[in-house]
């Protein structure tokens, strides 16, 4: 099963009801075949396809993470803000776009009124850890899942000579993978899941957002494991 970065895909097929002694054994163990090959395509194809749209994340969170509003003794919040509008105009997966200090303290969001106020803690500190140490982008897991609407994060370290003062988050909305998710015309009976490295729900082609942020069911931790 293909990962992409830090999220795994399952194809989850509905158990087959086998009726009546019509079908031999040889039939039945080719119809198992095609139909795990079928899963596989699927799934792969959907790994494929979320790992060009969180890649693209990452690199436009290396650029936000690199622009010149950083460069100065204080961050020249008018310029960042006007850089983040013009890339959230196209990019709906985005929910928004927030900067904090080394220490995890959120400094400013854009647009404002969809994150916690400046001032405050961020919930995850350690994937902002992971992208200062590593000094590249990261993708997190599901950030604060009690919460609703759940999320999960792109972070990106903003890199001046040894030091990484401040972190850059692009927030990312679960509905929009699982929109992705969907438009593949599955068959009648498949759902494709997307769970991250602690198991919860990223995104589900059959479900709404009261799934995200969820434990994934057995049969997909069992496959994950396997």
């Amino acid at each position: 099963m293909r990962r992409s970065f830090a999220l795994f895909l399952i194809a989850a097929l509905l158990p087959l009801v086998i009726t009546g002694a019509a079908l031999g054994t040889w039939a039945l163990r080719n119809q198992r075949t095609a139909i795990e090959a079928q899963a596989v395509s699927h799934a792969q194809f959907s790994a494929t396809l979320l790992e060009r749209e969180l890649s693209a994340s990452m690199r436009a969170a290396q650029i936000l993470a690199q622009s010149p509003a950083f460069d100065g003794p204080a961050i020249d919040e008018t310029q960042f803000r006007a850089l983040t509008a013009r890339l959230q105009a196209s990019e709906p997966m985005w929910r928004f776009i927030n900067v904090t200090d080394a220490a995890g303290v959120r400094l400013f969001s854009q647009p404002e009124t969809l994150s916690r106020p400046p001032g405050t803690m961020s919930v995850d500190l350690s994937s902002r850890r992971q992208a200062a140490d590593q000094r590249r982008p990261v993708v997190s897991g599901m950030i604060n899942p009690e919460a609703r609407p759940a999320a999960f994060g792109v972070r990106a370290p903003v890199v001046r000579g040894e030091a990484t003062p401040y972190i850059v988050s692009l927030i990312i909305d679960p509905g929009e993978l699982s929109a992705l998710l969907r438009a593949q015309n599955l068959p009648a009976g498949w759902d494709i899941e997307v769970i991250d490295g602690a198991g919860l729900v990223v995104a589900h082609s059959g479900a709404g957002p009261e799934r995200y942020g969820q434990p994934a069911d057995a049969r997909a931790l069992r496959v994950r494991a396997s």
